[in-house]
């Protein structure tokens, strides 16, 4: 049962972590004019502040599933009554820490392309 949770949860944060990072691919050109194409004007600064809105929600989401894994996780190497039960929680804890700091510098790394994008004025 625990096995299955941590996977799934695993594999949750694993594709939020994939999704907010593929903005990178689209924005791999050097400064990018996003004002040309379809639409004749863009607000670039709202357009970036709605790319940080976006990935600060879903890194808040994904963070929160993360803390509440750590939480249940945490609980489950307390009430441990064997020793590899509580290596196996131990080592679903540091993966848990480890998802949640691919979250954060995720966000981050969305958070200095939404700082490209707006650009200077």
């Amino acid at each position: 049962m625990l096995k299955r949770f941590t996977k799934h949860i695993t594999t949750v944060i694993s594709f939020l972590t994939a999704y907010l990072t593929l903005a990178q691919a689209a924005l791999a050109v050097e400064n990018p004019d996003i004002g040309a194409g379809v639409l004749a004007e863009v607000d670039k600064a709202a357009m970036a502040q709605k790319i940080l809105n976006i990935a600060i929600g879903i890194g808040s989401i994904a963070g929160g599933i993360g803390v509440l894994a750590l939480i249940f996780v945490g609980f489950r190497m307390l009430t441990a009554t064997n020793d590899h039960t509580r290596a196996e929680a131990k080592q679903h804890f540091i993966q848990i820490l480890i998802g949640l700091g691919v979250i954060g510098l995720a966000v981050t790394i969305v958070g200095f392309i939404a700082f490209l994008v707006k650009g200077q004025g």
